[in-house]
């Protein structure tokens, strides 16, 4: 007597001997790569724009800036602090010089040279500057932050290397 032949089994040899075009395994359609609305950008942090904090105890160099994120060099004067806030995208901060303590949610982190930071979205961030000029590099995906530091006071370039 022969064996009787699983259904699933049937099913599926039933789809593979279908008359209907098989166009989803056909690999898909090469598609144009997204044409670039940026050209390539190359800034130097000696003549990149630099601006000053309302308070005069920090500036930024603003460094790059294309469609998915903003890149920047921070400093802060020593025992500068930078007030609770926060910001929409992801930032991330890379310790040159100097150091504090960083506050992400409620948590205290220790910050020195070496020192890479992720804070995320919306995360409530708030910094406390230890006796050492801080000097970082400041990175938030998308570009929309750097509008902040439109409030803060342009430096032209005498100014910046006096600092």
């Amino acid at each position: 007597m022969p064996r009787p032949i699983p259904l699933l089994l049937l099913f599926a040899l039933g789809a593979c001997a279908s008359t209907e075009p098989a166009a989803a395994l056909d690999p898909p359609a090469a598609t144009a790569p997204k044409q670039n609305t940026i050209p390539a950008q190359i800034t130097e942090v000696s003549t990149a724009e630099r601006r000053a904090a309302p308070n005069d105890l920090g500036q930024v160099a603003m460094l790059l800036q294309g469609e998915n994120a903003f890149i920047a060099q921070l400093q802060l004067s020593p025992l500068a602090e930078i007030p609770p806030h926060r910001d929409e995208p992801e930032e991330y901060i890379v310790i040159i010089e100097g150091g504090g303590t960083l506050l992400v949610d409620g948590r205290s982190f220790q910050l020195r040279p070496g020192s890479a930071v992720l804070m995320p979205a919306n995360s409530e961030v708030s910094y406390a500057n230890g006796p050492e000029t801080l000097v970082a590099i400041q990175v938030f995906a998308g570009p929309a932050p750097a509008k902040k530091y439109e409030t803060w006071t342009p430096i032209n370039k005498d100014e910046a290397t006096n600092k």
